[in-house]
C-alpha cells in the first residue's frame, strides 16, 4: 500500500513518528498523525486544516490537555482534570513538574524509556485504521494514489479517537472538514477505477465510506477529482 502514497503522504507518516517521539510515546496515535499533517507544511490536508483555523501548536497543546502529558494518555501522564483534582487538595502539579525538572533535567517526568530513540514506532489500532480508511477513501474516489487528503478523510471518520476529539475541542466540525476535503478533490476530470480499485477487486464505498451515494464523490457522471501537487513512485500523477 505504501508504494501508492504520494510523497507528501509519506512525509506525514514520517512526521507522525517524530511527533510520537517528541511526546515520549511508545506508539504512533491519531493525534500524532493529525499534528504531522500540519507539521508537513503543505498538502491538501494541511491547507484544509489551516483554513479551518487548526494549527500544529494547538493540536499539540490539546493532545496534552485531553490525553495527558504523553500526548495521547491511555494510562500515561496527567491531564487537565488530574491537575485540577490535585490542585483541590493543595498540590500544584505544574510546580511539582518544574521542581523535578530543575533537579533532574527537562523531560524528567516524560518517561522517555517508553519511546525508543531509534527504529520505527508501531502504530496503534486506531492509527492503523486511519491508514486503512485512507485507502478505502482513495478507492471510493477512483484515485490511483493515497494523498494527505485521504489520510485526513480516514482520520475524521473515527469518532472515538483523540485526533477526532482534538478537532472538536478546537471548535472544528470534523464532518465539515471531510466535506471540505471532498469539495477540494472535485477539481479534476472524472476518472475510471484506478489500480487501487482493481487491486482490491471492487469499489468499497459501500462498506461505510464517508463518500456516500453522491455520484460526484463516487466517481460517477460529472465527478471531478483534485489531488496534492505531487507524484507517487513511478512518476504517475498524484
Amino acid at each position: 500500500m505504501l508504494e501508492r502514497f504520494t510523497q507528501k503522504a509519506r512525509t506525514v507518516v514520517v512526521h507522525a513518528q517524530q511527533e510520537a517521539r517528541e511526546f515520549g510515546a511508545a506508539e504512533v496515535r491519531t493525534e500524532h498523525l493529525l499534528a504531522a499533517m500540519l507539521a508537513a507544511g503543505s498538502g491538501q490536508a494541511y491547507e484544509v486544516l489551516t483554513g479551518a483555523g487548526v494549527t500544529v501548536e494547538g493540536v499539540r497543546s490539546e493532545a496534552i490537555r485531553l490525553g495527558g502529558a504523553q500526548g495521547g494518555g491511555q494510562g500515561r501522564g496527567l491531564g487537565a482534570d488530574d491537575a485540577e483534582a490535585l490542585r483541590s487538595i493543595g498540590i500544584d502539579l505544574e510546580a511539582v513538574q518544574e521542581s523535578v525538572e530543575n533537579s533532574f533535567g527537562p523531560g524528567a517526568l516524560s518517561n522517555p524509556a517508553v519511546a525508543p530513540k531509534t527504529g520505527r514506532l508501531p502504530f496503534t489500532k486506531e492509527a492503523k485504521k486511519t491508514l486503512e480508511l485512507a485507502l478505502r477513501e482513495a478507492i471510493a474516489l477512483h484515485h490511483d494514489y493515497i494523498g494527505t487528503e485521504h489520510l485526513l478523510l480516514g482520520l475524521v471518520r473515527q469518532r472515538d479517537t483523540l485526533g477526532y476529539r482534538i478537532l472538536v475541542s478546537s471548535g472544528v466540525d470534523p464532518d465539515g472538514i471531510g466535506d471540505t476535503v471532498k469539495r477540494r478533490v472535485s477539481a479534476g476530470p472524472a476518472r475510471k477505477p484506478g489500480p487501487l480499485a482493481r487491486l482490491f477487486g471492487r469499489n468499497r464505498a459501500g462498506d461505510g465510506s464517508a463518500t456516500g451515494d453522491d455520484p460526484a464523490t463516487r466517481g460517477g457522471p460529472g465527478a471531478r477529482h483534485g489531488r496534492d501537487d505531487e507524484q507517487p513512485d513511478g512518476g504517475r500523477a498524484a
